[in-house]
């Protein structure tokens, strides 16, 4: 799709946005970036993020951003929004705490509205997730959920059906758009700097290296992948290393990994703790210095992590039952565990690390979608949505 003639004026609400590291903002950091390369006039309603500014222009979008804390933000956004004097097409959010902004904005000005989708948590999920106050966030999700946005916009089977049978969303309501992978980074180039990156961090040519990429919370299986790394760097015939790239946003999560390797000599000796980074291209170097990826998660809105690492052609360990499964291919390019087992990622590990002719069979990079596809594909949803609300 070509820059349109008819121009829309993009509102994005987000609880997070670049330079926030994570899966979702960098979703919506590629998507409104393309969004804007199209033509359209592109607006960012977010929090603040370390020294971010109130309001910048980057990329060819605007950017107001509003308080540190969830409450600040819900605040600061809605008191800004309800005030303001401009007018969009469209409003664009995602969940949890912008969706109230967006939706007060959406409703008084009878502005058309978007939300994506990734995951519905069960009230079991939100407990384990938030102890005490789990309930009160399985409430609060099912509030969210029951406000009437008038697309909801999807990257897996596994979510829609969730909608669908939980919340109550029809079919005609969904549309189905896997976020995008920008081959300018995750690509089999990424190892090009395969021994550079390795060589700074003091490891050897022959060395097996795996990694992890993610937040150190209880849902992204960090407890279950360090009992398996545990007993795997035990029993490994292969001298093997473990890279570990951890968003700092989970406190309490991040906490508590350092204090769990500490505990263990075994893991303090085997794994690497690379620093974060807000540019992506750190993540690909990694990804394509290691020989695999570890994506144990208990609950998955998609799997931006894994989909990087199987473009760039290294295989990943992935759990069942979880949108992951949708992306990747047993055998082809995965190798797939149980849901809280260390035992299975302890198999899995010692397969991907005892077994190069395994890893060089499973190191055919897949190809996703391009960004700038992806953005017409959204393009596309938003106009729909714009002529059926005007049609009703």
């Amino acid at each position: 799709m070509p820059k349109t003639r008819n121009k829309l004026r993009v509102l994005y609400v987000l609880d997070f946005f670049y330079p926030h590291v994570g899966g979702v903002p960098t979703v919506f950091k590629n998507l409104c970036q393309e969004v804007a390369k199209l033509g359209h006039d592109v607006t960012v309603v977010t929090s603040k993020e370390r020294d971010s500014k109130d309001f910048e222009v980057w990329n060819g979008i605007k950017i107001h951003r509003f308080g540190r804390t969830r409450e600040q933000f819900l605040m600061g956004a809605s008191a800004h929004l309800m005030s303001s004097r401009d007018r969009y097409d469209i409003v664009h959010t995602c969940t949890y705490s912008a969706m109230i902004p967006s939706f007060l904005f959406s409703s008084t000005t009878r502005t058309p509205s978007v939300i994506s989708v990734y995951e519905v948590w069960s009230l079991k999920e939100w407990v384990e997730f938030a102890s005490h106050k789990g309930p009160f966030y399985f409430l609060e999700e099912r509030t969210l959920f029951s406000l009437p946005f008038d697309k909801y916009i999807i990257a897996a089977e596994h979510t829609r059906k969730d909608l669908k049978e939980i919340i109550g969303v029809p079919d005609s309501k969904m549309e189905k758009i896997m976020p995008g992978i920008d081959s300018s980074i995750f690509s089999p180039r990424a190892k090009r700097d395969r021994k550079a990156f390795r060589k700074n961090y003091g490891i050897g040519d022959d060395e097996v290296v795996g990694c992890f990429v993610g937040k150190a919370t209880v849902f992204k299986g960090i407890e279950y992948m360090l009992d398996g790394l545990e007993a795997a760097l035990k029993k490994s015939k292969n001298s093997f290393r473990f890279i570990f790239l951890l968003s700092r946003s989970h406190e309490s999560g991040y906490k508590n990994f350092i204090k769990r390797v500490h505990s263990s000599e075994v893991l303090t000796n085997g794994i690497i703790l690379a620093e974060p980074s807000v540019e992506h291209s750190f993540a690909s170097k990694l990804i394509g210095a290691s020989d695999f990826l570890v994506m144990p998660s208990l609950t998955e809105g998609f799997g931006l992590a894994a989909a990087e690492s199987i473009s760039i052609g290294t295989p990943v360990v992935v759990t069942r039952g979880t949108c992951l499964e949708e992306i990747v291919e047993e055998g082809r390019n995965a190798l797939l565990v149980r849901q809280r087992s260390g035992e299975d990622i302890e198999r899995a590990l010692l397969r991907m690390v005892n077994d190069g002719a395994l890893r060089r069979r499973m190191s055919k990079p897949k190809k996703f979608s391009a960004w700038s596809k992806v953005a017409q594909d959204h393009v596309k949803a938003y106009m729909e949505t714009i002529e059926q609300r005007r049609g009703s």
